[in-house]
């Protein structure tokens, strides 16, 4: 479907060099240094650029939502995907301060968004079903849903960008999160809930 290979490495010294010999203490820049040679290992060079950076947020609803594990109904989705396309949102300031553009996917909203020029539509269908008694969705549509995923960045990557930062959006969606954790890594429900945003009795409720 899409690999993602290792940095070649071969050019960490160089790179790191380069780092070193700023104008400051070694090591003085802590985790944004460590980010910065990383940065450079993945695009093989000393010289660092960001070409056409773009943001690409995932929105879908979840069937998980109807036995109230989020202070929000599911239609919140929909309207702050309607909001995201608006330019209102926290995240659409934080992306017109570093010139960077935004799409927003619709993987599954409730409510079939209009049309909209910053609008991907790649629905799996109105949301997924209520994992606690069915299947939230089939393999088949899983498989679909990454080789979609992929496409956009494919997409935007032949369009010149080199720098593509995710978000995600929908009510719900850290319940899904932590039963899939749960599942991936065999731990327990209370090892992998938190509170979101309920508090104590709504914890309980999602652990249920």
């Amino acid at each position: 479907m899409f690999s993602i290979s290792a940095p070649d490495r071969s050019h960490i010294e160089q790179i790191q060099h380069k780092i070193n010999n700023k104008t400051k203490p070694l090591g003085a820049l802590g985790q944004l240094e460590t980010l910065a040679c990383q940065i450079a290992l993945i695009q093989q060079s000393e010289q660092l650029t960001i070409t056409q950076p773009h943001l690409v947020i995932f929105a879908g609803d979840h069937g998980i939502t109807k036995h109230g594990v989020s202070i929000a109904p599911s239609d919140v989705t929909g309207q702050m995907v309607a909001n995201f396309l608006a330019g209102g949102a926290a995240i659409n300031c934080f992306c017109r301060s570093n010139n960077m553009d935004i799409s927003v996917v619709d993987a599954g909203i409730k409510h079939e968004p209009e049309t909209h020029p910053h609008l991907i539509k790649q629905r799996l269908g109105a949301g997924t079903h209520d994992f606690t008694a069915t299947q939230a969705m089939s393999r088949t549509l899983v498989l679909e849903g990454i080789k979609l995923g992929a496409s956009v960045c494919e997409t935007l990557y032949q369009q010149g960008t080199n720098c593509i930062g995710f978000g995600e959006m929908g009510i719900g969606n850290t319940s899904s999160a932590s039963a899939i954790m749960a599942l991936a890594l065999n731990l327990s429900a209370q090892e992998c809930v938190g509170s979101g945003t309920l508090r104590t009795i709504g914890k309980k409720n999602r652990i249920n």
